[in-house]
Order: structure tokens, then C-alpha cells, then sequence
């Protein structure tokens, strides 16, 4: 198995937490079922949550439109405002997250 992707041997009921959503003044993680809610006031604060998040290993949400966490995070690293890598996930299907550690 490739050591920068994993996921796909995931069995039915095993799920994993990850940033699913960034918007005005908060970012959200879903854990299971719940969604939990990372308030932030500026781009400093946004900036230190998602890097302590992605600190904490969870993925950020990657998807082909709008503007996921993980575009987020690129766009705040392009600007220096963060730095380093950061862990994405993408479904392919149900139960079939595709997680990539080298964005």
C-alpha cells in the first residue's frame, strides 16, 4: 500500500474525522455524526486553527468546486501564513474515503 494514500480497505462501519467545512468566522470538523465548530475572528486566528488541526492529523476535505479546507489551507500557505503539508480526503463512494498525506 502506498504510504501517502490509504482508506480504501475501510470497513463498513469504520469512519474518520476531518475538516469539512471552512466559513465566515468558523471551521467545522466532522466527527461521526457530529459536526463540531472552530470559531475564528481574522486570517491570524483561521491560520492557527487549521494548522492546530491539521496538527491533530485530520484531514481536510477535498473536492473538484467551491473552496474546501484544503484549498483553504493551500491558499493561506501561499501567503505564509501557515506552513507545511497538510493530509486530504475525497470519497470515491460510500465507505471509500481516499486520503492523500502529500498536498
Amino acid at each position: 500500500m502506498n504510504p501517502n494514500h490509504y482508506g480504501a480497505g475501510m470497513g463498513k462501519d469504520e469512519k474518520i474525522d476531518f475538516v469539512v467545512e471552512v466559513a465566515a468566522g468558523h471551521v467545522v470538523v466532522a466527527r461521526g455524526r457530529q459536526r463540531e465548530r472552530f470559531p475564528f475572528a481574522n486570517e491570524t486566528e483561521l491560520a492557527a486553527t487549521l494548522t492546530s488541526l491539521r496538527d491533530e492529523g485530520l484531514p481536510f476535505l477535498e473536492v473538484d468546486h467551491g473552496w474546501p479546507p484544503g484549498a483553504v489551507f493551500a491558499s493561506l500557505r501561499d501567503r505564509d501564513l501557515v506552513a507545511g503539508r497538510y493530509v486530504s480526503v475525497a470519497w470515491t463512494g460510500p465507505n471509500t474515503p481516499i486520503v492523500t498525506s502529500n498536498r
